[in-house]
Parts: structure tokens; C-alpha cells; sequence
């Protein structure tokens, strides 16, 4: 096995924003008059966009008012100080990968400029030869187009993310699925969906590219 493009989901993975995306939600639940749930509680259903998280507490909003008003209250909880961190190993694995010439992306569910905004804050955006966020296609669709995009074959590709749902999106793309067991979803969770690896953490992954090259 060869791997020459390593792409990444964002939230759990490279950026450590748990509490400010879970506060943001909170907000939300305010503004539609639904009851807060626990930190714990929200993790096991953080695979639902809050579109969707919200669908099932019988909003019908439409996506658009709801990607808007989650954007601005994610925004006025960082502003409040509740700020995602970068993981500590992403820098150093991200810098490993590119020496070694591997071609790197995100796909993300993440809002667009939250991203960039984090990766430039980060240090990391020279690291990404492309970068797809924002809610909308399905994470195996873009999957597809950035693999099309370079060249590469499935096989070639792996993706790496925290919850089962990255790992059932990578499958359906057919390409290789990595996860991480620090990020919004435990290891006996993304176990169920048997990912090829199973890394404590993102530094792990540089064991991965060791081994298949």
C-alpha cells in the first residue's frame, strides 16, 4: 500500500474545538427553545450537523438561517474566550508528511472561514495544498473530488478522522480510513466501525506512512 494524499477532517483531529462547537450549539438550542443536553450527550450525536441535531428536536428552520446564526455564535463564544486549540502534534506531523512529499488536504464539515481562519492562526494553511469546508456535499463526495482532482487512485488516499461517521464516509469513497481516539468520539465507538487504523493520536499517523512506504 501507497499512500500519496493524506487528508484530514478538522474539528478533533487538527483543531481541538470541542467546547467552543458544543457551547455554540447550546446557543442554538437557546434561540429554538429546546432544553440543553450534557457535554457527553452532545458528543455521542456530534456526527449530526447542527442542522440535523436540530431536525431531530423538530426545528424546520432553513439551512441557511441556521448555518448563519451557528456561524455568528461560534464567533461570540471564541470572541468570549472560548477558543479551539491546535492539537500539539499537528504542526510536527503535518511538517513530517510534506517532507516526505505527500500531498495534503481537509475535507471538514467545519464553517469555511472558522477554518482558515484557525489554520493561519495556527500556522499550518502552507501545509494544505487543498482545504474544502463548510457544511453541504457529503464528506465521501468530497472525498471523490479531491482525489480526482490530483490524480490519485482510492487506494492511494487515506482519511483521517475522530467520529464513526468520518470512518463510514471514508469507506464510501473507497478510500483508507484512520482515526484518532482524542478527539469527539472514543476508541470503543470508532471501533464498532472497523477503520483500518486506530491511532491514539495524530502523531501515530507518521508510523502509518512508515510502514507503507
Amino acid at each position: 500500500m501507497q499512500l500519496d494524499l493524506y487528508t484530514f477532517d478538522w474539528s478533533g483531529v487538527i483543531s481541538n474545538d470541542i467546547k467552543p462547537v458544543y457551547k455554540s450549539n447550546m446557543r442554538l438550542f437557546d434561540h429554538f427553545g429546546i432544553p440543553r443536553i450534557s457535554l457527553e450527550e452532545w458528543k455521542g450525536r456530534s456526527t449530526l450537523s447542527p442542522v440535523g441535531i436540530l431536525s431531530d428536536h423538530g426545528v424546520t428552520a432553513e439551512k441557511k438561517e441556521i448555518d448563519e446564526l451557528y456561524e455568528k455564535h461560534l464567533n461570540d463564544v471564541i470572541r468570549e474566550g472560548v477558543v479551539p486549540k491546535v492539537y500539539l502534534d499537528a504542526k510536527e506531523v503535518l511538517e513530517f508528511l510534506k517532507n516526505r512529499n505527500k500531498i495534503l488536504s481537509v475535507v471538514s464539515s467545519h464553517p469555511e472561514n472558522n477554518l482558515l481562519g484557525e489554520a493561519k492562526e495556527y500556522g499550518l494553511k502552507i501545509y494544505f495544498d487543498l482545504i474544502l469546508a463548510g457544511s453541504g456535499e457529503e464528506k465521501a463526495e468530497r472525498l471523490r473530488k479531491t482525489f480526482t482532482r490530483f490524480g490519485k487512485k482510492p487506494e492511494n488516499v487515506i482519511y483521517t478522522g475522530d467520529t464513526f461517521k468520518d470512518i463510514q464516509e471514508a469507506k464510501k469513497a473507497g478510500v483508507h480510513s484512520a482515526c484518532v481516539c482524542n478527539g469527539y468520539h472514543e476508541r470503543e465507538r470508532l471501533e464498532k466501525e472497523n477503520p483500518e487504523f486506530v491511532l491514539e493520536n495524530l502523531s501515530e499517523l507518521k508510523n502509518i506512512e512508515l510502514i507503507t512506504s
